[in-house]
């Protein structure tokens, strides 16, 4: 789509919400309104109460992103709040059926209005400056590969300080989790992993916490490629459990198992996330995808092998193993994206690399994952010792090639009962707030709102950093 019809569809979807809205504007104005005008009157359109409720906002500003909420839209809904969904394509404003939809694209974010909350599942530094910021971490469990690159930094103060050339160089070397992470007032973090890292970013980005030692905190010279000066004084840090994982335990929790065996590897991000050389050597997909799925299909012909593809994974990877279904009839591809605990909750076992939906099934589901790393031999050791790699005999096996894990999927599953015993406990030791995560969650954020203290929470006590400098 050229950059002429993409904002032609813009322009057209606007006109649409506005035409929909009663009362928002005239259809003579919106008919011959430009596109800024258009977006004015949209923002003018969200920006009004209906009621002196909380509006609380999630943004959406990829498709990737709006299924990482789990049940925290609908806690907040049943604590008398008004949940409104902000998409950045025209797509996935077109495919969502919720109400209180709105289209926020370019630069409109940063000048949204009449809210009182705003939720995003990855860091972002476009959000409007008067209203509270909360980041719902993305990830079950832990991130592969930021926690050696923070400890790194942490160990090499001079690193961080250094003045960085352009955007992609700071994201490259100190990472955009770092620069952005102060842009919030709230983090609610899955694990005591994603906490503790949470915290040393906000170290390195100039924030103390209790206790923290003055030379440990840092402040980075990045003030020429980020708005430094709308970093928050103060962050917040509220380990309340993953919320995506109340679906299975409340809703999938005694689904039977079927003869189904599930392949769902780290994506291809388009982004530019994970071209380090970290993630090219973690990422199996695109050199071993298509013979490992081949080799799952000759090994258990009487399995269903499904591959599970990202929601934005590269097309022709996609349509090269649809294209051999046809040549292996137990072979299918399932284009859920991230509305997958339907498939999950049915499948025996799950075949991964280092994707964080590995741990999102094991924590969801209580079954075993066989972590594929087929160069785990040139995995620097902090990342081999890193809680991400350390956990995964734990949570299921690890093979370095297809063969061994073709044998680790039959061991696995010629002893099914033995297996899923060590898979549940991996679970009870590690799963924060069993079901309650999502209202846990709207309790954090309604707390720092002042709105309401009503509640479950079994997490550990937030954090509060403050910034230094």
């Amino acid at each position: 789509m050229t950059m002429m019809s993409a904002l032609d569809e813009i322009t057209g979807l606007l006109r649409e919400i506005l035409a929909a809205r009663p009362g928002a504007a005239s259809p003579d104005r919106t008919r011959s309104a430009p596109l800024g005008e258009l977006e004015e009157l949209e923002l003018e359109a969200v920006a009004t109460r209906a009621d002196s409720r909380p509006r609380i906002a999630f943004f959406c500003p990829n498709e990737g992103l709006e299924g990482n909420f789990g049940n925290l839209p609908a806690e907040l809904e049943a604590r008398d709040c008004e949940v409104l969904w902000l998409y950045g394509t025209c797509s996935a404003w077109r495919r969502s059926n919720r109400s209180g939809k709105w289209l926020i694209v370019r630069d409109m974010a940063r000048r949204i209005r009449g809210i009182d909350a705003i939720v995003t599942a990855s860091v972002m530094d476009c959000l409007p400056p008067d209203t509270l910021h909360v980041l719902h971490d993305h990830l079950s469990f832990a991130h592969f590969d930021l926690e050696m690159h923070i400890a790194h930094l942490l160990a090499t103060p001079q690193l961080v300080k250094r003045g960085y050339a352009s955007r992609r160089e700071m994201f490259e070397e100190l990472s955009a989790f770092v620069a952005f992470l102060p842009f919030y007032d709230l983090v609610l973090t899955p694990s005591p992993a994603v906490t503790n890292l949470t915290c040393n970013a906000l170290c390195l980005a100039g924030y103390a916490p209790p206790g923290c030692a003055s030379d440990r905190v840092s402040s980075p010279e990045i003030s020429h490629l980020v708005r430094v000066a709308d970093y928050r004084p103060s962050v917040t840090v509220a380990e309340t459990g993953y919320c995506k994982l109340d679906t299975p335990i409340l809703r999938y929790a005694d689904t039977p198992t079927q003869r189904l065996i599930v392949y769902a590897p780290t994506p291809n991000d388009p982004t530019g996330n994970k071209s380090s050389a970290l993630w090219n050597q973690a990422i199996a997909l695109n050199t071993h995808g298509r013979e490992l799925l081949h080799a799952l299909c000759d090994r258990f012909p009487d399995y269903r092998i499904v591959f599970k593809p990202y929601k934005d994974e590269r097309r022709d990877l996609v349509e090269r193993i649809r294209e051999d279904c046809a040549r292996y009839p137990n072979l299918e591809v399932d284009e859920c994206g991230s509305d997958y605990w339907p498939l999950y909750a049915r499948a025996r076992l799950l075949v991964s690399d280092f994707s964080s939906t590995a741990y999102t099934f094991a924590l969801g589901t209580g079954r075993p994952v066989v972590f594929f790393s087929p160069n785990e031999a040139d995995l620097p050791e902090p990342v081999r010792n890193n809680t991400y790699c350390r956990h995964r005999s734990e949570a299921g096996r690890v093979a370095t090639t297809v063969e061994a894990l073709l044998q680790s999927c039959s061991d696995i599953l010629e002893h099914y009962p033995e297996h899923l015993a060590r898979s549940a406990r991996f679970r009870d030791k590690h799963l924060i707030n069993r079901g309650t995560a999502s209202a846990a969650a709207a309790q954090a954020i309604l707390q720092h709102l002042n709105a309401s203290t009503a509640g479950i929470s079994n997490g550990a006590s937030p954090i509060t950093l403050v910034k230094t400098a």
